[in-house]
């Protein structure tokens, strides 16, 4: 690997914490937590999660010179080696890493800095750490600002790449109004990609939810189900029983290249739970909220959950659809239903079946 100056390399750039990666450190723990509701995990990690918060604090205060204009540079996150969008399609990846190594990516960083220390805060809230929390989000708002000023212009993103819609939809660094335009010009980018995805690892996570929780369920499903390269079911199509690190890892032809086993893109299956088949775990508070669609046909989805299995089912038939909804002992669940109906369900089997007028 090439030295890219006297002091380093590549290799030693690439092991100082990248973004999104190293963000980890907080996104794991609280992931467990939202599943189990159970504040042990929190407590068990809040060191671990404060010492990255703190890394990445540090690493902001050294803003590059073009970026020195921006008031809340303090918490622009422009400097150090950063993957990013990792394996996007139709980009080199060498020439990203090149130019993080360079110029940084600040809207990589920034937004998870946002990300990491919205979670943090709330993470010290619930442990009743009461300074921490202050000091968290000040630090949240800060990187929020930041990133507005220097990522966006007064919240309107202007990009060819679909992650650059994505990541301030799903992580919440614009106001209602900003996600919602943003959501729409990202649905248009879609269509105009021929429902084909440009997304690598960090974002394609989140590219269906963000489309579908902003009214574009339709693209969010046509994603999905596309069985062209770049899309979930190409390798399926080619014969893939892992996913592959690359969208193309199995070529047409037939010849492979990269890992075949990466998870980062099917990390889509936490749409499939929370989204096609509406299992929604937050916080220890269960919300069941299916979103049928007549091209899937049927889905079905169970979590075994430290209360017992979650279960939710849908089906489409001739004249409408039925849901079938499972709920633990000893354990409530919101439902929210595609025709509007909520209720709070108790333990047991539900079954509901919604005509298609």
């Amino acid at each position: 690997i090439a030295p890219v100056n006297t002091t380093g390399s590549i290799l030693s750039r690439m092991l100082q914490g990248s973004a999104g990666w190293g963000d980890a450190c907080v996104l794991v723990p609280w992931a467990i937590y939202e599943a189990t509701g159970e504040l042990s995990v929190l407590e068990e990690n809040y060191g671990m999660m404060m010492r990255w918060l703190s890394f990445v604090k540090k690493r902001a205060k050294r803003t590059r010179r073009r970026n020195r204009n921006n008031p809340d540079r303090e918490f622009l996150v422009d400097r150090g080696f950063h993957f990013g969008e990792w394996l996007e399609p139709d980009v080199n990846g060498m020439e990203v890493m090149k130019k993080t190594v360079s110029e940084g990516a600040p809207e990589v960083a920034t937004a998870y800095f946002f990300r990491s220390a919205s979670l943090l805060a709330r993470t010290a809230a619930l442990l009743g750490k009461t300074e921490d929390a202050a000091t968290y989000e000040s630090w949240a708002e800060g990187a929020r600002r930041a990133y507005r000023f220097t990522c966006t212009n007064d919240g309107a993103i202007t990009s060819e790449r679909q992650a650059e819609y994505v990541r301030p939809v799903a992580f919440g660094l614009l106001d209602e109004a900003e996600a919602q335009n943003a959501a729409d010009a990202l649905a248009e980018l879609v269509a105009g990609n021929g429902y084909r995805l440009n997304t690598g690892f960090l974002s394609s996570a989140h590219l269906c939810r963000a489309l579908a929780e902003h009214g574009h369920v339709d693209t969010a499903y046509r994603l999905l189900l596309g069985t062209d390269c770049p899309g979930w079911l190409y390798a399926v199509r080619h014969g893939a029983t892992t996913v592959p690190e690359s969208w193309d890892g199995v070529r047409e032809d037939g010849t492979v290249h990269g890992s075949l086993n990466h998870y980062a893109y099917g990390a889509v299956a936490g749409w499939l739970i929370d989204g096609v088949c509406g299992i929604r775990p937050r916080e220890g508070k269960l919300t069941i909220c299916p979103h049928p669609y007549p091209s899937l046909g049927f889905a079905r989805a169970e979590w075994d959950s430290p209360a017992g299995t979650v279960r939710s089912a849908w089906e489409y038939g001739d004249d409408g659809f039925e849901i079938e909804i499972a709920v633990p002992p000893d354990t409530e669940a919101e439902i929210l239903l595609p025709d509007g109906t909520r209720e709070t369900a108790l333990s047991g089997c539900h079954r509901y079946r919604i005509p298609i007028h």
